[in-house]
């Protein structure tokens, strides 16, 4: 097994349909996605409720903008074994503008009923994967909420 990152972020207030997560490999390093997690705290009640498709992609060559570069010294960009070197891969958390291609390829999809949270845990076939080749891998929304909604969430990536 390698080395295991989590990348997260708090509080965000999204209006529109981001990229959640963008995660980019150090060459000859891929990644694989273990797990995320998605929970909205503002929207509550019934009337709020949203079903947000979202998805993994990967093979975007153009990074999205507009959203904040994840780090340690954030504490947004944390080694899961805190004797682990710094990670190789770069991330950014809540890009406002998606990363851009042609056609990326998607290796998971599913939804996001924005009254509740979304909890995945991959079996290692299910993890999606991604090198420098593929460029970078993003938990895309595929649709827009309603309503300006509050996020938080994370990512484990693992170093392969």
């Amino acid at each position: 097994m390698g080395r295991v990152y989590t990348v997260s972020f708090t509080n965000v207030a999204i209006t529109a349909a981001i990229d959640l997560f963008e995660i980019v490999p150090a060459t000859n390093i891929p990644v694989r996605i273990l797990g995320f997690r998605i929970e909205q705290r503002n929207r509550l009640s019934d009337a709020n409720e949203d079903q947000i498709p979202i998805a993994w992609v990967r093979g975007n060559t153009t990074t999205g903008s507009g959203g904040t570069a994840a780090t340690a010294a954030a504490g947004t960009l944390k080694p899961k074994d805190e004797r682990d070197a710094a990670a190789s891969f770069t991330a950014a958390t809540c890009n406002t503008t998606q990363a851009t291609t042609t056609t990326p390829a998607t290796t998971w999809n599913g939804g996001w009923n924005t009254r509740g949270n979304v909890y995945e845990v991959f079996t290692e076939k299910q993890q999606p994967r991604c090198d420098a080749g593929q460029s970078r891998i993003c938990l895309r929304m595929l649709k827009a909420p309603t309503a300006s909604t509050t996020v938080d969430g994370s990512v484990d990536v693992e170093e392969i």
